[in-house]
């Protein structure tokens, strides 16, 4: 497994945990006074500026609290594995359980990965690689053990908690249900294929999972939250971007980006659908910013904050990416925003912030009113 080095840094002016960087940030809000200052004035931390524009002046080191090797599983993730002042990570099979404050151990779990799900004062993680396994958070204690592979699983599996039951998918294939106090298998179905698979959770009663067919295609599944059974499947070039009103809001791609050729492809930069929960149809097309040819661009990420919806787009191997904001709802005649004059995008928008990359400068963006936080990055860089 490789190897990850996460820092946790405090950031006291953004107030909030980054985990898309390979430094992670913690911190604490700072105070501001609105009386008799302008919002956008600069406005000192303990450790950093926020102003409107990055500037020499305004950058303080990014100073690391500590760090610790990792295999790099989950720290990332949408929701960090965090609960009750705790950090959990994995190295070398082994799940830690570590003060954020300062990195200490409290304690450790041998043969066990990075959470899938922390809940109730309770972790459930894949042990070995054919069991699911509930410890206490507080004291790692194993509470019960459960096969949920009858083979080894050489891709892998996750799990969620949906309501009062652990969904569990097999990457191989298949997909069951089960108790989370007992451990007890509710149900299976063995013929939804799972492989680099997402459980997108409950909509309307329907249960709604989705899987890659070849890496460039997925198919979704609405299922029966009760028993697993398939109630309808849909495919296309779709990735999830949130929910609406209980339906998924799903990023679709035309196929014709996908065929190789020399000559140019006409599209957009962002499209979005309805995923209808109860019918499985893709409804309510909503297509921003017409591209002459849309042949060479990797899109990675699109995030809805009313009233605005965000995109991450670059080039096709994704070793620069950018942020642009469009207005929900206004497609064809939609005014763009940019982000580039922060630099290439680092991580987010998430919390309502993005960060940005440019001369080893580090810029904390809020997206609400382009206030700024910007730090010099650590000594080995930003990845």
């Amino acid at each position: 497994m490789s190897k990850t080095t996460l820092g946790l840094a405090l950031l006291l002016a953004a107030g909030l945990l980054t985990y898309g960087l390979v430094t992670a940030s913690h911190g604490a809000d700072s105070s501001q006074n609105s009386q008799n200052q302008d919002p956008k004035e600069v406005t000192e931390a303990a450790s950093a500026k926020i102003t409107p524009k990055p500037s020499q002046e305004a950058v303080k080191p990014l100073q690391i609290r500590w760090q610790a090797d990792t295999d790099g599983s989950g720290i990332y993730s949408e929701a960090p594995p965090v609960s009750d002042g705790r950090f959990f990570y994995s190295y070398n099979n082994t799940l830690n359980a570590a003060s954020l404050p300062s990195g200490s151990i409290a304690w450790t779990f041998e043969n066990a990965g990075t959470p899938e799900i922390i809940s109730d004062n309770a972790i459930y993680t894949i042990s070995g690689s054919d069991h699911l396994i509930k410890l206490s958070a507080d004291t790692g204690q194993q509470l019960w053990s459960t096969q949920v592979a009858k083979q080894p699983m050489e891709v892998g599996g996750h799990a969620r908690l949906t309501g009062r039951t652990i969904i569990f998918a097999n990457e191989s294939g298949g997909i069951a249900g089960y108790d989370p106090d007992t451990g007890r298998q509710l149900w299976s179905n063995p013929d939804i294929p799972m492989y680099a698979g997402t459980i997108h959770g409950e909509h309307e009663g329907v249960l709604i999972v989705s899987g890659t067919i070849d890496n460039i295609r997925s198919q979704y599944f609405g299922l029966d939250p009760a028993t697993g059974k398939q109630l309808w499947r849909t495919e296309g070039i779709l990735s999830p971007v949130t929910t609406y009103e209980d339906d998924l809001v799903l990023r679709e791609t035309a196929a014709e980006q996908y065929i190789p050729g020399d000559s140019p492809v006409a599209g957009h930069l962002l499209t979005l659908v309805r995923l209808d929960s109860a019918t499985g149809q893709l409804t309510g097309q909503e297509q921003y910013q017409p591209l002459a040819d849309v042949s060479l661009t990797g899109s990675s990420q699109a995030l809805i904050e009313q009233p605005y919806v965000y995109t991450v787009d670059g080039t096709l191997d994704q070793t620069e990416s950018r942020l642009t904001r469009f207005t929900l709802g206004q497609t064809e005649g939609s005014s763009a925003k940019s982000y580039d004059e922060y630099g290439a995008l680092a991580a987010g928008p998430t919390d309502g912030m993005a960060f940005f990359r440019q001369n080893n400068v580090l810029t904390g963006v809020h997206l609400a009113d382009d206030r700024t936080v910007t730090f010099t990055a650590p000594a080995n860089g930003i990845r």
